[in-house]
């Protein structure tokens, strides 16, 4: 039996996020994700292109990747839709499930952010949906 997209991502390390621009040109972004039940969970900045992006059209694409964003040649390519959480609580589920996943780095990457930032406040959640069947 082939697995299904979210156990193909959901198991990966870190997966290119392709969103689209205004003009259809894709933008590849290698970032963390989780999965939860039946969707993917990434987090960024309010301010990330990705999030403008989203924002104009929720079409994305997932593609296993290396740390700076290199696809093999031969990793499988999912398409699926993105929807921006920006809720407190939702927040934290989706940083609770990073902490699990990636351990001690993900502290690390949090104490970096709220120096460069200043707070939490500029985060925001990705939900990833891919089609079923």
């Amino acid at each position: 039996m082939a697995l299904s997209g979210l156990d193909v991502l959901g198991k990966e390390k870190y997966v290119q996020l392709t969103t689209f621009r205004k003009t259809g040109v894709q933008v590849g972004t290698a970032v963390w994700v989780v999965r939860d039940g039946d969707q993917l969970l990434v987090t960024t900045t309010k301010q990330s292109g990705k999030v403008k992006r989203i924002r104009h059209t929720p079409r994305v694409m997932l593609t296993p990747c290396d740390r700076v964003g290199k696809v093999a040649a031969n990793a499988a390519t999912f398409e699926g839709t993105a929807e921006l959480i920006e809720t407190a609580a939702e927040l934290d589920h989706v940083q609770q499930l990073i902490q699990q996943k990636y351990g001690i780095l993900a502290s690390i990457i949090g104490v970096v952010n709220k120096f460069r930032q200043g707070s939490d406040a500029g985060r925001v959640a990705i939900r990833l949906t891919l089609p079923t069947g």
